[in-house]
């Protein structure tokens, strides 16, 4: 995408992809532009514009998690819609991200699980609404899609929260052991965590559909 961005769009070589994006997608047309291109898009591929409407509410939601850890930690931050790759809470600009990127590991830490943690709460808010009979097809969506945004991003893999917190975690250790020790813990909890997501996400499903 990086290598397009620079041969087709005039991305400069020295310019990070996301922040490229984000000035050329900043203003409030470009955000209203991108919020249609995707509900099109979403409604395209799940064949349903509460489906389209529900991950574009979870999108955002999940995004905000990240954005209040940031403004704990003191870190001017805004959440857009940067297409082609969806949602981004960030800093507003490249001098506000150097400041992030000197934040202690264990603030970066709960930085990331904040979104994670946010599909959770929004996850129990649709459980809500589903017992009580309000636009159940619609938070049954809502329900099932915070789950997966949830566990995706949990998982320890590039990009993904989960990923980016191993290598947090990892980076903040020197002795092998550590590296070792906190590298199968890291494993070991993301999986548990993983399994206790899905158990409830299955659990809370069957017992709002009976």
């Amino acid at each position: 995408m990086n290598w397009i961005a620079t041969h087709y769009f005039g991305k400069p070589d020295n310019k990070s992809l996301t922040w490229w994006l984000v000035e050329k997608q900043y203003s409030l047309k470009a955000q209203l532009a991108g919020l249609i291109a995707y509900f099109a898009m979403f409604t395209a591929l799940f064949q349903s514009r509460q489906s389209s409407l529900a991950f574009i509410i979870s999108m955002y939601g999940h995004e905000l998690g990240h954005y209040l850890q940031f403004r704990a930690n003191k870190i001017k931050a805004v959440i857009l819609l940067l297409w082609p790759i969806g949602a981004a809470a960030l800093p507003i600009n490249e001098q506000w991200n150097k400041k992030s990127d000197k934040l202690p590991w264990n603030n970066v830490a709960w930085l990331l699980l904040a979104g994670p943690a946010f599909n959770m709460f929004q996850m129990l808010i649709g459980l809500a609404f589903v017992k009580f009979g309000i636009f159940p097809e619609f938070f049954r969506n809502y329900v099932f899609i915070n789950g997966m945004l949830g566990l995706f991003n949990l998982l320890p893999l590039g990009n993904f929260d989960g990923g980016q917190l191993f290598f947090v975690i990892f980076s903040s250790l020197n002795e092998l052991k550590d590296r070792l020790t906190a590298g199968i813990a890291s494993v070991a909890g993301f999986t548990i965590l993983i399994w206790i997501i899905s158990r409830h996400l299955e659990l809370g499903l069957i017992g709002v559909a009976f």
